[in-house]
């Protein structure tokens, strides 16, 4: 198994907890993962830096930097100099980063990888049980997840209102499509972009799988059969 690495030009070891916070890339340590860190004395932009690394259950081994064996690009991020290494021999799958805790029901989708990456079902996600005001039962998303169901539902909109051949421009889901790969997988938007996995069509599957639009086409097509 191989997964990315992160150097950050110039941190002190001393700070290291608390980069992936000050450069708003928390959230990959969202759940029960947390990165290993080590000072190293020159780094991809020929710079001393701390080396952040995910610690490989197979291997139980600390990463270091390694120049000829490495794949290393620069993270767009304003607040510092980052950089993202992948391994030149055995690139990176997506069970190498995987969430210690998946959504069960996800749907895997082909990006620009080549790899299939899973993708969480909206209406699958945590949700809360209640009622209004009438009495009505009502069925809403938990907090952490309600800006993501409300992506899908308009993505749901979208596609049932307009046949656009099943892609929508990086414009529109970009942010979308960084929180549906998030869910389940190590990633932040910079990360996301610097592995360059996301096409035009590659969004639109994203987007097209979190909806389950392919179950509820076959379905639409089954009643049409039956009719």
């Amino acid at each position: 198994m191989s997964s990315y690495l992160i150097f950050v030009d110039e941190a002190p070891i001393h700070e290291a907890n608390g980069l992936l916070a000050r450069h708003g890339l928390a959230d990959i340590e969202r759940g029960a993962n947390r990165m290993t860190w080590l000072d190293c004395q020159e780094g991809p932009g020929g710079k001393r830096g701390v080396l952040g690394s995910w610690m490989d259950p197979e291997k139980v081994q600390i990463a270091s930097f390694q120049p000829d064996k490495q794949k290393w690009v620069p993270l767009l991020i304003e607040t510092g100099a980052i950089w993202l290494g992948t391994s030149i021999d055995d690139g990176l799958r997506p069970d190498d980063i995987l969430r210690s805790a998946p959504f069960p029901h996800s749907i895997p989708c082909l990006l620009e990888d080549g790899n299939l990456w899973m993708i969480p079902v909206a209406r699958s996600l945590p949700h809360i049980l209640g009622q209004d005001a009438k009495g009505v039962p009502t069925r809403t998303p938990a907090d952490p997840f309600v800006e993501f169901c409300a992506g899908a539902e308009e993505a749901f909109q979208f596609f049932a209102t307009a046949d656009k051949g099943g892609a929508m421009t990086g414009e529109v889901g970009w942010p979308f499509v960084c929180q549906a790969l998030a869910l389940n997988h190590r990633l932040a938007p910079p990360i996301i972009s610097a592995l360059r996995l996301v096409s035009d069509k590659a969004c639109g599957r994203i987007v097209l799988a979190t909806i389950e639009m392919q179950l509820i086409r076959d379905v639409e097509a089954e009643k049409k059969n039956m009719e």
